[in-house]
């Protein structure tokens, strides 16, 4: 897999519609730094400072202000570096990679697209949904997980591909600035090598282009291989990459 040059401007505006698509318990901004906690700290994107994708913020807070204020609150402080960050952070104590790296993905929504005929689209999940999303995590990180995606704001879509009163396959599709925002993608182990995948994440994608939106994203594991592929099958194309780094509150 090859990333090309990043595209900064694409990546703003991603970044802003993925900080409201997935909102977080608490919220708030240091210097240049948008800090978010919650889903009990499971869910890196929801618990870590990012730099803001709003461009031009000068000087841009030390490292060591962004753990204080986390520090203040008595959580631990995680920093989600995107190409939106310095080469150089400010203030940067030796960081610690934490946590795997994510690649964004990102199509045009240009193209008449066609959804599945079998593929449910609602509102809110239903039961079916939540069982599927549910059913790989343990209960303490699934309902955290599950508060999460129930928290998206609207336009949204909670899309199922129905297997009797189960469901193979689901995803969560949510528009913001514009653009689609494809999360929680799940097919039961089941139905995989089936094209469930492709039925629910096409129909999403169908859905979200009669919405108005004329991009769609997603963000995936780097090291998930069939994944991205799949991703590719649907027309996608790697945009960028992001890492996790910790750091102590004491760093100074």
């Amino acid at each position: 897999m090859t990333v090309v040059q990043v595209d900064v401007a694409l990546a703003r505006r991603l970044e802003r519609a993925s900080l409201v698509s997935v909102p977080a318990e608490k919220e708030w901004e240091v210097g240049g730094w948008v800090c978010r906690w919650g889903a009990r700290g499971l869910v890196g994107r929801v618990a870590s400072a990012c730099v803001s994708p709003d461009a031009g913020y000068e000087p841009l807070a030390s490292v060591a202000e962004v753990a204080a204020s986390y520090a203040a609150l008595g959580l631990p402080a995680l920093l989600r570096l995107t190409p939106l960050a310095p080469e150089r952070l400010p203030g940067a104590p030796a960081l610690r990679p934490a946590r795997s790296p994510v690649t964004v993905m990102a199509r045009d929504l240009g193209e008449p697209l066609e959804a599945d005929e079998r593929v449910t689209l609602d509102p809110s999940p239903n039961a079916a949904w939540n069982e599927a999303f549910l059913s790989p995590y343990d209960a303490f990180e699934g309902h955290a997980r599950l508060s999460l995606a129930e928290a998206a704001p609207g336009p949204r879509r909670f899309a199922a591909l129905p297997d009797g009163e189960s469901a193979a396959g689901v995803a969560l599709g949510v528009i913001a600035e514009g653009a689609l925002g494809i999360f929680d993608v799940l097919t039961l182990p089941a139905h995989r090598r089936r094209g469930v995948g492709r039925a629910v994440v096409g129909t999403l994608l169908a859905w979200g282009q009669e919405q108005g939106a004329d991009v769609a994203y997603l963000q995936v594991t780097a090291s998930n291989a069939p994944a991205i592929a799949l991703y590719e099958r649907l027309g996608f194309t790697p945009l960028y990459t992001y890492s996790y780094a910790s750091v102590e509150p004491s760093s100074t």
